[in-house]
C-alpha cells in the first residue's frame, strides 16, 4: 500500500480552507491530489498538491476503502493549521532552542514564522503515525 503523506493548509498563506464546500463536516478527512479522487464529496479547488479534492465522511460505509484509494492515487491528507498554532509553536520552539535570547515572535514576519514551522514539520509528512 502507498504511504500516507500530509500536506498543510496554513491560514494566512493558502486561500480559503477547502472544507467550506457544502455538506462537508469538520470531522471529515480531506484529501488533495493532481488527479480526481473518490470520496463522499468531491470538488475542484485551489491548487495545492493538485486541484482535486475529496472529503470522506468517517460514517461512510466505504470510508476505509475511499481513504486507501485516495492514498493510492497520490492523494495527500490535508491538515488545517491556524495562524495562532504557528505563532504559539514558534514561540515555544524559539524559547527552547534559544533560551538566552529574548525572541519576540510578534516582531517576526508571519511568513518567516511559517517557514520555520514548515521546515521543522516537513520531516513528519510521511508516515505521520
Amino acid at each position: 500500500m502507498a504511504e500516507l503523506t500530509r500536506t498543510w493548509w496554513i491560514e494566512g498563506v493558502h486561500g480559503e480552507w477547502p472544507a467550506t464546500v457544502g455538506g462537508v463536516e469538520t470531522s471529515w478527512r480531506i484529501f488533495n491530489a493532481p488527479r480526481p479522487l473518490p470520496g463522499s464529496v468531491t470538488w475542484d479547488g485551489e491548487f495545492h498538491h493538485g486541484i482535486f479534492y475529496a472529503a470522506i465522511d468517517p460514517e461512510d460505509d466505504y470510508a476505509t476503502e475511499l481513504e486507501e484509494r485516495c492514498i493510492s492515487l497520490d492523494g495527500h491528507l490535508v491538515i488545517p493549521i491556524e495562524k495562532e498554532e504557528v505563532v504559539e509553536w514558534c514561540r515555544a520552539y524559539y524559547a527552547a532552542e534559544y533560551p538566552k535570547d529574548a525572541i519576540d515572535v510578534t516582531e517576526i514576519d508571519y511568513e518567516d514564522l511559517v517557514m520555520s514551522w514548515v521546515g521543522y514539520h516537513e520531516q513528519f509528512k510521511k508516515n505521520p503515525g
